[in-house]
């Protein structure tokens, strides 16, 4: 069994599921520092079900806010769809 076998079967048993499911969110509350770029970011989905959210601000940093002021624009398993959809949504910027 190879490595990425070995992460999969773990994330299965930990999330009791096959697939992990990715959001496209869009903070809708400005932060201070933050480039506009960073506004829409791809986070897992069990993570939008906590309270607070890790998130990345760019140049300045990461910081964890709460999960109130997320709105979850598109949820999928496909990360590369996900990434080409964050492309088009930082593009209209």
């Amino acid at each position: 069994m190879n490595l990425q076998e070995s992460i999969r079967r773990i994330l299965r048993e930990e999330y009791n599921h096959d697939t992990l499911l990715y959001s496209i969110i869009k903070i809708t509350k400005p932060l201070a520092y933050m480039d506009d770029k960073y506004y829409y970011q791809i986070v897992p989905y069990n993570k939008t079900k906590n309270d607070k959210i890790y998130i990345n601000k760019g140049s300045s940093g990461h910081k964890t806010i709460s999960t109130e002021n997320i709105e979850i624009i598109k949820t999928s398993s496909n990360l590369d769809e996900l990434t080409h959809y964050l492309s088009y949504l930082r593009f209209q910027i």
